[in-house]
């Protein structure tokens, strides 16, 4: 599955669907950044009718919005990972901790997406939002998505996109000391190549078509583009 961000309407249709999925208040968990309901609209979806003992992973997980979506819903074998985990982090997870009478939400844990210390097989999903275009080695993060995976266990992943190209180079905010190096919008042949590469580590689409757009939806850092996210399913070994 390939979706493409084409409007704010579909924003808003994601916040709606978020509205509606959660019982009452205490279970509906929106992003803190308005646009990326778009993307955890999909993620609950993708996850509606799996069971609550899912293993889930979330890579690159910042700011907990995927954590807390997990936890008011339920799931208990959350797991969630980036290159630092800071104090905000760990004070929403030492709240939840208190309500969840004394036992972990869910675990923390400071690590690369390109090599953690899980176990082959681990996870039944992969959740990475809005973190490859940020100087990720694709083939180094795929092969060990791979890994983590169990066979037919799904990844979640989206990321910055338009189409022609977008030079990031003159951004004023860059992740990194060489400019332009450390955020990439993808292009359609990049992403077409990066499905390719996802392909060599055993993570096929059932399809893979991108919509046209017309219109950015996404204006950050001086540059206009959107969001696109893909669903993968790791396939049998051959």
């Amino acid at each position: 599955m390939i979706k493409v961000l084409k409007s704010w309407a579909e924003v808003g249709e994601a916040i709606g669907f978020l509205t509606n999925l959660g019982k009452d208040k205490r279970t509906r968990v929106y992003h803190s950044t308005l646009v990326k309901n778009w993307d955890l609209a999909q993620i609950a979806g993708v996850l509606k009718k799996y069971p609550r003992d899912t293993r889930v992973l979330d890579m690159g997980c910042g700011g907990s919005n995927v954590l807390r979506y997990f936890f008011k819903n339920h799931f208990s074998q959350v797991y969630g990972i980036d290159l630092t985990i800071n104090w905000h982090d760990r004070l929403q997870q030492l709240r939840f901790w208190k309500s969840n009478g004394f036992k972990l939400p869910y675990n923390l844990s400071a690590q690369s997406v390109t090599q953690t210390n899980f176990p082959s097989g681990f996870f039944d999903v992969l959740i990475c939002l809005s973190v490859v275009e940020h100087n990720v080695n694709l083939a180094d993060f795929f092969d060990e998505c791979s890994r983590l995976l169990k066979t037919r266990g799904k990844l979640y992943l989206s990321t910055d996109y338009w189409d022609p190209k977008i030079d990031t180079s003159d951004a004023p905010l860059n992740y990194g000391t060489e400019p332009g190096k450390e955020w990439t919008i993808f292009s359609k042949a990049e992403i077409k190549n990066l499905i390719k590469t996802a392909e060599r580590h055993r993570l096929t689409l059932l399809e893979s078509n991108i919509a046209r757009v017309k219109k950015p939806v996404v204006s950050w850092n001086t540059k206009k583009y959107t969001f696109i996210s893909m669903v993968f399913s790791k396939k049998e070994k051959q």
